[in-house]
């Protein structure tokens, strides 16, 4: 019998559970501060931090419920897991956020240091680890996807800390480069996905199914999607960092 939940031990995917939608919370208390900062007042940002928090769990739920159909788990190229959940996310991101007022509101208001430091939630790339000492994801696209996310998390503390300080050139500098490298990695990691996903259909091997099934298949569904549109967003605001040395 085909089951659509993880085959990794129990408490990992409870932590994985309990850990993920912590993502969701400190995005939506971005926007929170963004909103308080841009003086739209505490009721309205609590308005624009429900509403994020409210839709990125609704989108989980959404997974979730494509997850335990089945759908997700049909052999197919591109991934069933990219079509029906990444993409989605990143046209409406791109395309809907990233073109309204608000949007331009906020990310006039958010802090850099805050935009950066969010990426600490990349620290779920430790699930990618665990995944591949179970045996359920192959190492050769754990490995890199999780170490990857787990230095783009931690630098992120550092390079945000910088920008806390009076604007320099080679802060600036260090920035980008972060911030160049965090969306190398997520690129290179989708990548990576449907490469090993396009090896495993040709060979008849199970390949990335792990991450179509409850509930890892949350990383795919919001993580991509929102990592890339952070790292533009903080490009956009580096522009404005720059006009300030």
């Amino acid at each position: 019998m085909q089951t659509f939940i993880s085959s990794v031990p129990a408490w990992v995917s409870l932590a994985f559970i309990i850990c993920f939608p912590i993502v969701v919370f400190m995005v939506g208390n971005l926007g929170y501060q963004a909103a308080l900062h841009a003086s739209m007042g505490a009721a309205k940002a609590q308005k624009i931090r429900i509403s994020i928090i409210v839709s990125l769990i609704a989108w989980l739920v959404y997974t979730a419920i494509l997850s335990f159909s089945g759908i997700l788990a049909t052999d197919a190229m591109p991934p069933r897991i990219l079509l029906f959940t990444t993409l989605p996310l990143s046209i409406f991101l791109f395309w809907v956020v990233f073109r309204s007022s608000l949007y331009q509101t906020l990310l006039q208001q958010v802090s850099l240091s805050s935009l950066i430091q969010v990426h600490i939630f990349r620290l779920v790339g430790i699930f990618f680890l665990l995944a591949t000492y179970y045996d359920t994801l192959p190492a050769s696209f754990a490995i890199h996807a999780g170490i990857g996310d787990i230095l783009a998390a931690l630098t992120s503390i550092w390079v945000a800390q910088k920008m806390k300080q009076t604007p320099t050139k080679q802060n600036y500098i260090l920035a980008l480069i972060w911030n160049i490298f965090g969306l190398l990695d997520i690129l290179t990691v989708l990548v990576s996905a449907i490469t090993h996903n396009k090896i495993a259909l040709d060979h008849q091997l199970e390949g990335l199914a792990e991450i179509a099934k409850f509930p890892f298949c949350w990383i795919p569904a919001l993580a991509p999607a929102l990592i890339v549109f952070l790292h533009i967003s903080t490009f956009k605001k580096l522009t404005l960092y720059k006009h300030s040395i």
